[in-house]
């Protein structure tokens, strides 16, 4: 709830009679936030109508960082028009003859315009309407004894897509650079008593032909992942499909990374499973951001947490050569991997030259996650800037 100074209105908005322009600021997420003005008569605060719309002006300043206005680029006066309200009664007419699952269409896909993102990694629900979508077995977090380590530092409570013989899952196109070498995987549940056989197709290249997803006793789900060398470039769209002869399956957390590209995490596709492990912690909570010495995005880490990445298509049976760069000079600092049968290979990794390099042979093993160490009581630090390379 925002409320809103005596002010009646600052004049309609181009949409109409419906809305009006207020002298209220706010963020992304401010729609649909009630806005109200004290009544002087009764003494209390009456609700005018939920955030809707804003000044022209408003949309380009925003701070897309933080998804707020920068105060900086957007400080006004008073009588300036920032949000706006939609009426009552046109916010009633919108409600009076739909049901809550009309209002609430929760089948809509919502997917954003920059489809790239799928070969980021992004973390958008698949969705695939008439399909319903098949509920996880086990519930985010997952603290129980019975979790394996994936499922303990998965962030996302994504659904499982559904994917049959008849029906293969086409994902939205997305760029691809010729001869740029990626990693992929997918988690892979089979929803009948024989383990599914899937295909993955990014355009004509076919990567995996009938792969049997591989997982650890009491996994909910397995695992296929490769790596690749893009033999084409362009935009793609990458297919997932089943085999003639294979087990219905669900899918979940798609992920393509490039293999030789750092992260600078501008993307929120590159900040999708990273979070945040606080002392005596069992699940991890997501990151805090700030911003970096050359970028808008770094992960700050405190004195005493574990820094976790996950969806990172950690494929296995492979040495990892790590690299990042930090805010400061650190002492004491360790970095490692989180592997599916529950260890944590790990080196010393403090930054010289706020930067840090590390080699990792982890043998057969599958890694599930990376991870870095920040002794307690050591100052505050920024990561930024993240290469995990396969070889």
């Amino acid at each position: 709830m925002v409320l809103w100074p005596p002010r009646v209105s600052l004049g309609l908005t181009a949409t109409g009679t419906d809305a009006r322009l207020t002298e209220l600021h706010g963020c992304h997420g401010s729609s649909g936030s009630g806005i109200t003005r004290r009544n002087a008569a009764l003494g209390t605060q009456e609700l005018l109508g939920p955030v809707a719309v804003w000044a022209p002006w408003v949309f380009p300043a925003h701070d897309y960082d933080f998804l707020c206005e920068d105060p900086e680029r957007t400080a006004r006066g008073p009588g300036d028009a920032g949000l706006g309200c939609a009426r009552l009664a046109f916010t009633r007419k919108l409600v009076e003859p739909r049901s809550a699952s009309d209002v609430c269409d929760a089948q809509s896909p919502g997917l954003f315009a920059n489809l790239h993102l799928w070969l980021e990694h992004d973390v958008w629900l698949l969705r695939r309407a008439p399909l319903a979508r098949q509920a996880f077995p086990r519930p985010w977090p997952c603290v129980a004894d019975s979790c394996s380590e994936w499922e303990r530092v998965r962030f996302p409570n994504e659904p499982l897509v559904p994917l049959g013989k008849s029906r293969p899952l086409t994902l939205p196109p997305a760029k691809r650079v010729s001869g740029m070498s990626y990693r992929v995987s997918v988690r892979v549940r089979a929803l009948e008593a024989t383990a599914p056989r899937v295909t993955l197709t990014p355009g004509g290249q076919t990567l995996l032909r009938g792969a049997r997803p591989q997982s650890r006793p009491g996994e909910a789900a397995g695992l296929v992942a490769t790596t690749f060398v893009s033999n084409s470039g362009g935009t793609q769209a990458l297919k997932l499909s089943l085999e003639a002869d294979s087990s219905d399956a669900a899918v979940t957390e798609l992920v393509v990374v490039s293999d030789t590209l750092t992260q600078g995490f501008e993307h929120r596709s590159q900040r999708v499973g990273v979070g945040i492990l606080e002392p005596g912690a069992s699940a991890p909570a997501p990151a805090t951001w700030t911003r970096g010495e050359s970028s808008r995005f770094a992960a700050l880490l405190r004195g005493g947490q574990r820094w976790v990445v996950t969806r990172q298509a950690l494929v296995p049976g492979r040495a990892w050569a790590v690299g990042f760069d930090t805010s400061r000079a650190t002492r004491g600092m360790m970095c490692g991997f989180i592997t599916a049968d529950g260890r944590e290979p790990r080196t010393q990794c403090d930054a010289v030259a706020k930067r840090v390099r590390a080699n990792f042979q982890l043998g057969t093993e599958q890694p599930v996650a990376f991870f870095v160490d920040l002794p307690e009581g050591h100052a505050e630090v920024a990561l930024d800037n993240l290469r995990l390379q396969s070889r």
